[in-house]
């Protein structure tokens, strides 16, 4: 399987200042914390987590949208930090993103037509004649009429919206997308119905997902390969459905824990976890968990602990498994 994109020991660190004329740095908050995953051709790796853990930061670091503190990213191999003039302009165009809210995401000013246009438009130099048949062709593919192209974005329900934003996505045929929530805001009818198209998506164009969502419900049935994140680092990472039918880290424990069951007759182990989460400002060292973590040891509040291999290609980042 060759591998699409790789996230080795990504840092983004953001300077907190005090005082109001003369400010001074107060220290750091670390968003995200020597992460690494990696996503193969055709595979969807999800990410979860509660808000604020990193999910979105690291997104934003793979779309160039942030400037990493330090780490790498690798599309194919290359640096996409050290990308500058035509191998960048080929980077975004290859990694596209779609986000949670698509009413906000689409610009209300302009016709569908010219939304799911304007990447090709700008990546490359296309007849007008052919952009205007491959928008209808995309269009198509991911299930709206002949009429969509001529109609604006508030004239769509959300779910037709997010379809638009798909669309737009696709157009321009890229090997990964990134999709950052992109069901949470839909009616519980309408998240099935957009899975079930980026799967078939998937299987038609082996186009990589990194799927980033807080619903694990949602991400098991998306995903290939999972990664658990709590306060920027990842506590669990590993197949999909070995994370979800053993899983190891308490965190993981308490977050599944936590979720509604499938079926009101299922009987889960019930974990309540005591306190608040920390703030990411200046962690202090060993576990980010162990404030909170009902099999907390001595040792959890001084070393952090790192992610090691428990069972093939299953990590954990736990003291109670690497005594």
């Amino acid at each position: 399987m060759t591998t699409i994109l790789q996230v080795k020991g990504l840092k983004k660190y953001f300077p907190v200042f005090s005082g109001n004329i003369l400010a001074k740095k107060a220290g750091w908050i670390k968003a995200v914390d020597e992460v690494s995953f990696s996503i193969d051709e055709g595979e969807t790796f999800g990410l979860v987590g509660e808000s604020g853990c990193g999910k979105t930061t690291i997104s934003k670091l793979i779309l160039l949208l942030e400037k990493a503190t330090s780490g790498s990213v690798l599309f194919h191999g290359e640096n996409v930090f050290e990308l500058r003039g035509k191998g960048l302009h080929q980077y975004r165009s290859l990694v596209q993103a779609v986000f949670q809210d698509p009413t906000s995401s689409l610009n209300p000013r302009l016709r569908v037509g010219s939304i799911v246009a304007e990447p090709l438009v700008v990546n490359s130099s296309l007849p007008r004649k052919l952009v205007r048949e491959k928008v209808e062709e995309t269009l198509d593919r991911v299930g709206l009429s002949n009429e969509a192209p001529k109609l604006f974005p508030h004239e769509f329900s959300g779910g037709q919206r997010q379809r638009i934003a798909i669309a737009r996505a696709l157009i321009v045929r890229p090997r990964l997308i990134v999709l950052d929530e992109p069901v949470s805001a839909l009616d519980v009818s309408i998240q099935a119905q957009i899975m079930n198209l980026l799967k078939d998506l998937q299987s038609e164009s082996n186009i990589s997902y990194l799927f980033i969502a807080h619903n694990l419900a949602t991400v098991r049935y998306m995903s290939h390969r999972i990664g658990v994140m709590y306060l920027g680092k990842l506590m669990e990472r590993g197949p999909a459905e070995e994370v979800y039918l053993n899983r190891i880290h308490p965190y993981t424990k308490a977050l599944f824990s936590a979720a509604l069951p499938s079926h009101p007759d299922i009987i889960k182990e019930e974990i309540v976890l005591t306190g608040e989460v920390p703030t990411a400002l200046n962690l202090s060292p060993g576990c980010r968990f162990y404030s909170r973590c009902p099999s907390v040891m001595s040792i959890c509040s001084k070393i952090e602990p790192e992610l090691k291999e428990t069972a093939t290609d299953h990590y954990v980042a736990c003291h109670l498994y690497h005594q």
